[in-house]
């Protein structure tokens, strides 16, 4: 599954089931557009278990979180979910916040991590 699919067609071919996107296409509101299935399964739990397991491999994968540049913030994208991590000093992965691509998310941080 090395292919890129359009949103459409990943509903299509995996309807009913969970799907892990990587180096996902999206719009300026964060929606998916497409991108590349690495993974797919009716249990959810399973991809997540994907998701989280590349990040083990590879911290690096994700893009820094551009609207909070400055706080060296990374994510994954996991359907219309953002995963926000960050790397600490002994390297462990902290998982700091699953936000929902329609969220404003420098305002979820602003409220709720009251980062200037």
């Amino acid at each position: 599954m090395t292919e890129i699919m359009r949103v459409t067609e990943i509903q299509a071919k995996f309807e009913s089931e969970w799907v892990l996107i990587d180096d996902p296409e999206t719009d300026e509101s964060l929606e998916v557009k497409g991108g590349k299935v690495l993974w797919h399964s009716k249990d959810r739990d399973e991809v997540y278990r994907k998701a989280t397991g590349k990040l083990e491999i590879m911290p690096l994968c994700g893009r820094i979180v551009p609207e909070l540049e400055g706080y060296g913030f990374r994510e994954v994208i996991y359907r219309n979910y953002r995963i926000v991590y960050r790397l600490t000093d002994d390297d462990t992965i902290e998982i700091l916040a699953v936000v929902h691509g329609a969220r404003e998310i420098k305002k979820v941080f602003h409220e709720e991590w009251e980062l200037g």
